[in-house]
């Protein structure tokens, strides 16, 4: 699905050349306070693995401490507040998006919505960032960032705040900022692009090679069918495949989720839907899409998180290889929320969910998890860390930005050990990042895998 534009009033402040300036010290301050040490990590940081344990927490905390680690009361994660929005502001000091990744290449910097850049090692202000249409970072450069703006791509480089222009597509009149707003591949060679062109208005897909500055065949980004035009597209993990996520759903052309090769032939279809969710690596190097399938059209009843194999995964299921498409956590219908996999080879994903209470609380609303690829829907493979405590219904009636930053948009980091979300915590409009993170003490990766089991056909 595709994300409302980023917040671009809260703290940012326009390019400029030269040398790195230092931020006036009222503005680290009110966002983190004095940097101090950072407390170590309790002994235990271990979830729960129960997948069936229905767990009430209806009592908001008090907000943790500035930068101190506590556990979930109920959940058993370990949490730490790194922002303070209310010194701030109360502004959505909280990370874009689950698909995004917050962390740098070498993990020393996080980066927020708000354009703040945090130092990991103290979460001290290491700068704001000038306002960018779709920033991500390199995941191989960790000084360097990445963005659209207008027709041209961009690479801006943290340490001197200078922007360099890679490419201006001459032959469009923009990029669409939303529907490439996705992740490089792990060798930060090539990105996913949609242009408009100038001549007419249409929209085309093409694959921009980075290192070679060299554009791909393009895809019409609307071809007709009945699924519309791309709603987000982007590279495999790999870089070997590009990813169409249509604004449709079903098995025909144009509709779901489809791979094309690196000059944007057609290879098969990865998925039947378009609902939340994100590109893996598993730890064997096989790369799926593991999404919520509320809204699949084929193929399934739902509502699940189903794993899919790039590049082919619902026509292989379809042809009767079970491996292709498999589910891998059944929910309850009101369990919604977004997909995180940015942790290569980790073997997991992480589950930021929301929830309903028209038939009670159930197990993972609310709640921020990880979901192993090894599970099944007959045999689950989770690790319910926290729940994120952040009341969307209260910040879209009370506070002066979109509720739609009240959802926790949880994102690991790239070795997996930490978890970044945002949060009100509680009927507030301080919305501030809390991290998950993981003493390094025993895994709840103790599940034996099953089976792999089919999914259910309507």
């Amino acid at each position: 699905m595709r994300k409302p534009a980023p917040v671009t009033g809260v703290g940012r402040v326009p390019a400029r050349p030269g040398a790195l300036l230092a931020l006036a010290a009222a503005v680290s301050l009110a966002l983190v306070g004095p940097p101090r040490p950072v407390e170590g990590a309790p002994v235990a940081c271990v979830g729960l693995t129960d997948p069936n344990a229905v767990v009430v927490d209806t009592i908001t905390p008090s907000r943790p401490p500035l930068y101190v680690q506590v556990n979930d009361a109920t959940l058993g994660g370990c949490i730490r507040r790194i922002t303070n929005a209310a010194a701030a502001g109360g502004g959505p000091f909280v990370p874009q998006y689950s698909q995004l990744q917050a962390w740098n290449a070498d993990q020393t910097k996080i980066f927020l919505e708000t354009g703040h850049i945090l130092n990991t090692s103290d979460y001290s202000v290491f700068d704001v960032a000038p306002s960018m249409s779709s920033p991500r970072w390199s995941p191989v450069d960790p000084n360097v960032m990445l963005t659209t703006d207008g027709n041209m791509f961009k690479k801006y480089d943290i340490r001197n705040r200078q922007f360099t222009t890679l490419h201006t597509f001459t032959e469009y009149s923009r990029l669409d900022k939303d529907s490439g707003y996705e992740e490089l591949p792990e060798n930060g060679r090539y990105t996913m692009l949609e242009g408009y062109r100038v001549t007419d208005g249409g929209s085309e897909l093409f694959i921009y090679d980075i290192v070679n500055d060299r554009k791909s065949p393009v895809l019409d980004g609307n071809p007709g069918g009945g699924c519309g035009s791309a709603d987000w597209v982007a590279m495999s993990p790999h870089g070997d495949y590009a990813i169409v996520n249509w604004g449709g759903g079903g098995d025909g052309r144009y509709c779901g989720t489809e791979a094309y090769d690196l000059n944007m032939n057609y290879v098969g279809k990865v998925a039947t839907g378009h609902g939340h969710g994100d590109l893996a690596v598993d730890r064997d190097g096989t790369q799926w899409y593991v999404c919520y399938t509320h809204d699949n059209y084929v193929g399934l009843t739902g509502p699940l998180i189903a794993k899919y194999r790039i590049p082919s995964g619902y026509d292989d299921w379809k042809a009767g290889d079970p491996t292709g498409a498999v589910s891998i956590l059944l929910l309850d219908w009101y369990v919604s929320g977004h997909i995180s996999c940015q942790a290569p080879n980790a073997g997991f994903c992480v589950a930021s969910t929301g929830g309903r209470t028209e038939n009670g609380i159930q197990p993972f609303e609310e709640e921020i998890f990880k979901v192993y690829l090894d599970g099944t829907e007959a045999n689950p493979h989770v690790e319910r860390l926290a729940h994120h405590f952040s009341d969307e219904n209260y910040v879209g009636q009370a506070c002066s930005f979109s509720s739609y930053w009240a959802q926790p948009h949880a994102t690991i980091s790239r070795d997996g050990r930490k978890i970044a979300f945002g949060s009100s915590w509680g009927p507030t409009c301080n919305l501030d990042t809390f991290l998950i993170e993981d003493s390094g003490g025993v895994s709840a990766d103790l599940t034996p895998p099953g089976p792999p089991s089919q999914l259910r056909v309507r």
